[in-house]
């Protein structure tokens, strides 16, 4: 990749309703690691994870309507419509895959994933947004993101930004570090749309009894992230547990990151690659396999 973009070459997908999405490919080999960021992020958000996975499998990221380059969606932005904009993405690829989610992008994947129409091996799931979260579904909750929308100029917000972005850009490729300005820089616009999906389309996922025998059996890895701040310490336990709950219903593994809360692929980016190797050699895809 020397020479061009960290993430790889770049590339249009033209879906079905007139949308372009932007993604970039990388890498070659027996087999397709895929991408998926989380709410509001575009595919620079795998600035340091993708490079070092693009040196032994073939790899997409993208743009997902609405962030980056990509057209924004007029639908309801439901998990089940991120998905599908998805399977059109990877019905152009022909090599098995491994689907790789972070926070929302866990249940995105998961949602193609049990569909069971693509040659899905395995899943490596980043501190994903879990529906077994309880807290997530307190009536409170629901009530604040419906009558008030998140206000991205708060005093609280702006610290929020202030401290992701210094997670974010720490040690990342010039080309990267610009993208990952910008998404911070238009998280107001990027996110509301996801959102305002998010308890419906979780609350789907919770009460769907068929989702976790519909990936039975496919390999699943799950990331947690363990460390907190003072006032995070009780929603970062029972995060955990959801993840571990999570990892025993799909018969996968848990795998704590101890220097990390929620940004893994920012903080332990090592890490997130040693699973997706981990993956790839389980399914018997690399490339000396």
């Amino acid at each position: 990749m020397s020479g061009g973009h960290p993430l790889g070459a770049p590339d249009t997908l033209r879906l079905p309703d007139g949308r372009s999405l932007i993604l970039r490919r990388a890498g070659s080999g027996r087999s397709t690691v895929v991408f998926e960021s989380g709410m509001g992020f575009s595919s620079a958000a795998w600035g340091r994870v993708l490079p070092a996975v693009s040196r032994v499998a073939r790899t997409i990221c993208y743009d997902r309507a609405g962030i980056g380059a990509s057209d924004a969606d007029a639908a309801p932005r439901t998990l089940e419509r991120l998905a599908d904009d998805l399977e059109t993405l990877l019905t152009t690829v022909s090599t098995p895959l491994i689907l790789v989610g972070h926070s929302w992008g866990g249940p995105i994947v998961r949602t193609l994933a049990a569909r069971r129409v693509l040659d899905v091996r395995a899943l490596v799931l980043v501190d994903q947004t879990d529906e077994h979260i309880a807290s997530y579904f307190a009536p409170e909750l629901a009530e604040r993101m419906t009558s008030r929308p998140p206000r991205f100029s708060s005093l609280r917000a702006r610290a929020g930004i202030a401290l992701l972005r210094r997670h974010a850009l720490r040690g990342q490729p010039a080309a990267v570090r610009a993208e990952l300005r910008r998404d911070l820089a238009t998280l107001d616009r990027t996110m509301p749309p996801e959102l305002a999906q998010f308890l419906p389309s979780l609350r789907a996922l919770r009460d769907d009894a068929a989702h976790g025998g519909a990936l039975a059996g496919m390999g699943a890895t799950v990331i947690t992230g363990t460390r907190a701040g003072l006032r995070e310490r009780a929603q970062r336990r029972e995060i955990n547990r959801a993840h571990a709950t999570t990892a025993q219903l799909l018969g996968g593994r848990l795998v704590p990151a101890p220097r990390s809360g929620h940004n893994v692929p920012f903080d332990q980016p090592d890490l997130v690659a040693a699973e997706v190797f981990r993956a790839l050699d389980r399914a018997g895809l690399t490339q000396e396999g």
